[in-house]
């Protein structure tokens, strides 16, 4: 995990523990994320008065092994492809990047898509870019300069930025979210599902997840609670849980354990309990 004052926290998710800090203040860190080895990860600048790279960072040493110079403005996402060494980052800038992480060359750029977020699919051989103006695209990895695979639209709301976008543990899904709300797409038409109302008042961005299972949607709060929706129940109670003190910024589902966390000025971790 990620500080605003540039530090990387590693811990344990099982004992609920902080495991190690370490300092990378000179530029920052943002859109974390693990690569396929359990002591490396990638990461963006949040310092951009030094530059907006993209950083391999070794965990072990804290010593950066590259970095991934071509965003012209800050990186909004990050996602590690889940089969190969490729990262897929998006920026203010409009462009989205793909790299391989032997070597600081870009291998491809999308340009002019407007300020997004884009995601890996399971399978690793799509990425799903959340564009301007509620359009969200899938594109081939193979065939990325032919242009996006599937194009929906989606209409509920006046959407220029977003807050995120992501897959489901198994593809069926994929959840957008944006400052007001979050919306379940399915991931085979595109076609929209359901909304769920995200309720801030203050415009603090919210994190929200899909369970393993694709069950249940988690969406954190302004008030440090976790709001859990049932996928398959249209009607069923919203469930709220509460873990933290302040806004909830990230909401991330362990699918090996079955747990998750909920972050805003402290980390509260969670064996969640349904029914």
């Amino acid at each position: 995990m990620a500080t605003d004052d540039g530090k990387i926290l590693s811990c344990n998710t099982l004992e609920g523990s902080l495991k190690r800090e370490l300092s990378a203040e000179k530029y920052g860190v943002r859109c974390i994320k693990f690569t396929h080895h359990p002591s490396t990860v990638v990461t963006a600048t949040n310092f951009c008065r030094y530059d907006n790279a993209i950083r391999y960072h070794s965990l072990h040493d804290n010593v950066y092994i590259r970095e991934y110079k071509g965003h012209s403005q800050q990186v909004l996402s990050l996602s590690v492809s889940p089969i190969e060494d490729l990262v897929v980052s998006a920026s203010y800038d409009g462009s989205i990047r793909f790299w391989d992480l032997r070597t600081s060359v870009c291998q491809a750029v999308l340009h002019d898509i407007g300020r997004f977020y884009a995601d890996y699919n399971p399978e690793g051989n799509k990425v799903a870019v959340a564009a301007i103006g509620g359009i969200v695209k899938i594109f081939d990895t193979r065939a990325l300069m032919q242009g996006p695979i599937n194009t929906t639209q989606i209409q509920t709301e006046n959407i220029n930025h977003w807050n995120g976008i992501q897959f489901s543990n198994n593809e069926k899904y994929m959840l957008c979210t944006t400052e007001s709300n979050a919306y379940l797409v399915d991931s085979s038409n595109g076609v929209l599902l359901r909304t769920f109302p995200l309720r801030t008042l203050y415009r603090n961005q919210v994190g929200c997840c899909i369970s393993s299972d694709e069950s249940l949607v988690l969406c954190g709060s302004e008030e440090g609670k976790v709001n859990v929706y049932n996928i398959d129940i249209p009607d069923a109670k919203m469930m709220s849980w509460q873990g933290n003190s302040g806004p909830i910024s990230c909401v991330k589902w362990n699918p090996k354990y079955n747990t998750f966390i909920s972050c805003s000025t402290e980390i509260s971790f969670w064996i969640p309990k349904i029914g």
